[in-house]
């Protein structure tokens, strides 16, 4: 059996999106009940349309405003129906369809009662997106096991539509690429084509309105089910009324759940996430601060060599008296007095981790036999200390 969203009905009869599709006829010519169960799209052609918009989300006050202009706002004799394009905050957009009396005699005689205009879905699609649309809906003959069902072949081989959509009005046209319109072509040559991706999401997207497209239909249509079967319509309504709460109601609670399912997923996924982050910044703060100790321990043990290097400079200058040690970085200036300023140098010079010994200013006499110096080197840390370890 063809899909709900995959038929079209037009004055070339019942169409089909899929090709080799076919419809079950009852033996009085009219479709039968799964059939005339089904969602069939109405050709623009076929109908005069009317968006309107009103300054209310009330649904039951929506209702009453809907009853009272369905029957008056049609410039055009026939069938008028309303469809809810959208409900927002503060505002209600509703589409009113009117299907001129030859086609609803058609449509009696199928025993169609589900009609929805081609144009509604992509009105609820794009409400609130502006723009210019143009869509073509390939379609194919459907195949009929009966010779009662009047369906004829199509003289036009898709659907051409033409939509102009903006944030105060909708309205659509019927048109092709052949059209001698020249209005028409130039607004389908501006216009934005929808691929076939485009069409099918529109076609196929849930909505709850699609639930009150049933609403009026229904209820047409169990008045039809009591003239017909009299008193069992009613029974059989009942039946359609629970098999229909049923499904909303399980369909519902899987929803909640699969909601719920996955809400709990991204959450758990969520915290693992920010507890990998914490492990992350702990483990930076621990790397930052175990190098920063080893920094200061390398720094430490370096200057606690130089000092210790400079302490044994005594053992080769008995004389030798170290008054103060600067230390910047790998650059130390140290202060002393000596009897012999010059040597203190040379000895300085042996030192393969010392570089760069020079005089800061020329030795200078303090007292018998002292000389003043100031001296300064760079200090090979690294060598330093490696020279330590290999003497150990």
């Amino acid at each position: 059996m063809l899909k709900s969203n995959m038929m079209i009905f037009g004055a070339n009869g019942i169409s089909s999106f899929n090709a080799n599709s076919s419809l079950k006829v009852e033996d009085d010519g009219r479709l039968s009940f799964i059939s005339s169960w089904q969602n069939y799209f109405v050709s623009r052609e076929q109908y005069w349309e009317q968006v309107i918009s009103y300054p209310t989300a009330n649904v039951i006050e929506l209702y009453k405003i809907i009853q009272a202009e369905v029957d008056i706002i049609s410039p055009i004799k026939g069938t008028t129906q309303a469809y809810i394009i959208n409900i927002d905050s503060d505002n209600s957009t509703v589409l009113y369809c009117c299907y001129n009396e030859a086609f609803m005699q058609q449509v009696n005689k199928l025993g169609l009662w589900r009609l929805t205009p081609i144009s509604l879905p992509f009105y609820r699609q794009y409400n609130n997106k502006p723009s210019l649309l143009y869509l073509n809906i390939p379609f194919y003959r459907v195949n009929s096991i009966s010779d009662k069902v009047d369906i004829h072949s199509c003289t036009q081989p898709k659907e051409s539509l033409l939509l102009q959509i903006s944030e105060s009005s909708m309205s659509s046209l019927p048109c092709s690429t052949d059209d001698e319109n020249q209005f028409l072509n130039m607004k389908g040559e501006e216009a934005r084509r929808l691929d076939e991706l485009e069409v099918n999401d529109a076609l196929k997207k849930p909505s709850l309105l699609k639930y009150t497209d049933l609403i009026n239909p229904l209820i047409k249509y169990f008045f039809h089910l009591k003239a017909r079967w009299g008193s069992s319509a009613k029974y059989v309504l009942i039946f359609i009324v629970c098999v229909f709460l049923s499904f909303n109601l399980g369909w519902s609670a899987f929803l909640i759940w699969q909601n719920n399912y996955f809400t709990n997923k991204v959450e758990e996924q969520r915290e693992e996430a920010n507890r990998a982050v914490n492990v992350v910044n702990k483990l930076n703060t621990l790397k930052a601060d175990i190098l920063k100790i080893n920094n200061e321990i390398s720094q430490t043990s370096s200057k606690a060599l130089l000092l210790a290097k400079l302490n044994n400079l005594k053992e080769a200058d008995d004389s030798l008296i170290i008054q103060s040690v600067e230390i910047y970085k790998n650059d130390v200036k140290i202060s002393g007095v000596s009897a012999n300023a010059t040597g203190v140098l040379s000895i300085l010079i042996k030192l393969n981790e010392f570089e760069n010994i020079k005089f800061i200013s020329p030795p200078s006499s303090r007292g018998k036999d002292k000389e003043f110096f100031n001296i300064s080197f760079e200090y090979r840390a690294n060598g330093k200390i490696v020279g330590e370890n290999n003497e150990a």
